[in-house]
């Protein structure tokens, strides 16, 4: 599809002399933000695809509708709720509209942003925690990854994460294994392909969570506001 490129100057010499580190940062946090979706409500871009919607329940995991976590179910322009058969479809201008029931959000980015305020509100909950059986994967030592692997799986258990830090318990090549993590030192996690797993590193090594739940957005959400809330480092930008 197309692709539209805005910029402007920002600073000028004198800017630069004038204002301080905070205040600078502060002006390229608004500066930098996009909402491509919004954009597009007036551009009207068209993108070629057959499967604007496919795997899109990996990220759009809570139904607003009913409320239930993990039964969305998507084709290849539609999102269902299993539970509430609430049903929504996008075109290829990434616009939603309803087939049945409600239309809760215009785009997938403010169905995003839903879930994570309703994260913000579990979380103030002194006994939340999220848990979630996992597979964990790591990097071979002597060999390449193929066929679009990202790690080897060497084992299995329990991934949770409460007020007190992130905690693995289980198997590791047969051998027991626990791994923990602090909330203000794992701001957040990365994903090498696309939302079915995450990955961080503990004691330089890297290691791979594979979810039997589609959950690892919300394991996203929850580690980076946990962090947030518990004085880490990543902030919010002042305006957001």
């Amino acid at each position: 599809g197309k692709v539209e490129v805005s910029y402007k100057k920002l600073f000028s010499v004198d800017d630069l002399s004038r204002l301080n580190a905070d205040e600078i940062q502060d002006i390229l946090n608004k500066e930098i933000q996009t909402n491509d979706y919004l954009y597009n409500e007036t551009a009207k871009n068209i993108y070629k695809t057959n499967e604007v919607m496919k795997n899109i329940e990996q990220l759009l995991y809570k139904c607003p509708v009913c409320g239930a976590e993990f039964e969305n179910e998507s084709g290849n322009n539609y999102l269902v709720c299993k539970k509430c058969h609430n049903k929504v479809e996008m075109d290829n201008s990434y616009a939603l509209s309803a087939v049945n029931g409600k239309l809760p959000f215009k785009n997938p980015k403010d169905w995003f942003d839903y879930e994570r305020e309703e994260v913000k509100k579990e979380i103030q909950d002194p006994e939340f925690y999220l848990e979630d059986e996992v597979e964990i994967g790591f990097l071979p030592k002597y060999e390449y990854l193929k066929n679009l692997k990202t790690s080897e799986i060497e084992g299995n258990g329990v991934l949770r994460i409460d007020h007190d830090g992130i905690h693995f318990k289980g198997k590791r090549n047969n051998e027991p294994y626990e791994v923990e993590f602090n909330l203000v030192e794992t701001p957040t996690y990365g994903m090498c392909t696309d939302a079915s797993r995450f990955y961080t590193f503990y004691k330089g090594e890297f290691i791979e969570f594979y979810p039997k739940r589609l959950s690892t957005i919300k394991w996203l959400l929850v580690t980076e506001e946990l962090h947030r809330l518990h004085n880490g480092k990543w902030k919010n930008y002042n305006d957001w």
